[in-house]
């Protein structure tokens, strides 16, 4: 966290239209009070390519070194997760997922399975479902397990197999994570 200030001073500088992603991958990965703020302050600012290239990072599908379990969450960017997860544009309620399995809250556990289950991008649903498991219970292990079979079956004809394929690894990485918190050895 001591250096994520000055990345966030170079991503901040940077131009609108060339933003530094260098220095945003760099300050998420730092993480810490400075992180919260940046995404709090961009979540809620207007549209932007810098939003949107933050709100991309911030997505659990797309490789960068993100991790929530570095942000401290505030109540101020739990409600910016919230109004996230409402939001028309796909990229945005992406972010709230991974956003929301920070917050730890059963509020947030339940607009994930809402995400998981209904959102018509399933870029959302395999960040919901990752976000699942991240917070999810004993119940959401039952849940994904069934999921699994009644969802996953019921996409193989209205998507590609390829993105089908994104949202059953989705699903087996958060069932193997609950398996490894709640089923001993």
């Amino acid at each position: 966290p001591d250096m994520a200030s000055f990345f966030i001073a170079k991503y901040k500088g940077s131009r609108e239209d060339d933003p530094d992603e260098d220095a945003l991958t760099l300050a998420l990965a730092c993480g810490g009070e400075d992180v919260a703020r940046l995404i709090r302050e961009t979540a809620d600012g207007p549209e932007s390519t810098k939003r949107g290239q933050l709100l991309w990072a911030l997505c659990s599908l797309n490789g960068y070194p993100f991790s929530v379990e570095r942000i401290p969450f505030s109540e101020e960017l739990s409600q910016s997760a919230f109004r996230l997860a409402k939001a028309s544009d796909a990229v945005d309620r992406a972010a709230a997922a991974s956003l929301l399995s920070g917050t730890k809250t059963s509020e947030a556990r339940s607009v994930l399975y809402t995400l998981a289950e209904g959102d018509a991008d399933i870029k959302v649903r395999a960040a919901s479902i990752e976000g699942l498991g991240a917070i999810g219970d004993r119940d959401t292990l039952t849940y994904l397990t069934q999921y699994e079979a009644r969802i996953l079956d019921g996409l193989k004809d209205s998507y590609p197999s390829q993105v089908v394929a994104v949202l059953r690894h989705s699903v087996q990485a958060a069932i193997d994570e609950l398996q490894r918190r709640f089923i001993p050895k």
